[in-house]
């Protein structure tokens, strides 16, 4: 009867750490980047677009960037288009906002193209 109990409270707990984990990813956003004349595009997902932004454009860079200097000077490039879906937008990129109110980011992503995602590929427009 114990092991039945200790059973079931695990199970019991892993469900709730998995429940919780996806619903605290729910905006996906693909970001599609150009550097040094190779493109790629690459989706991710988190809790808000800023953070989904930030992963999207670190895995899009990841892919076409030469090493670590690259990577970095990749990353501070304006993407070419940002699709996200879900959750909250970022501050800096709707509105007017204060200097103190905007988020990760939010002067590097405010002149990138924003679109809601229709269908996803591995293509950039």
């Amino acid at each position: 009867m114990r092991v039945f109990f200790g059973l079931t409270v695990l199970v019991l707990f892993a469900v709730a750490v998995v429940l919780g984990a996806m619903t605290q990813l729910r905006t996906r956003c693909e970001v599609c980047m150009e550097f040094r004349g190779r493109q790629a595009c690459e989706a991710a997902r988190a809790a808000d677009e800023d953070a989904a932004i930030l992963q999207a454009t670190t895995a899009a860079c990841s892919i076409i960037s030469g090493g670590v200097t690259d990577g970095i000077r990749c990353g501070n490039t304006p993407p070419r288009s940002i699709q996200c879906d879900g959750g909250d937008p970022p501050l800096g990129l709707v509105g007017q906002s204060s200097e103190s109110d905007k988020g990760v980011g939010a002067d590097l992503y405010a002149g990138a193209p924003r679109r809601p995602i229709t269908q996803l590929s591995r293509r950039c427009d």
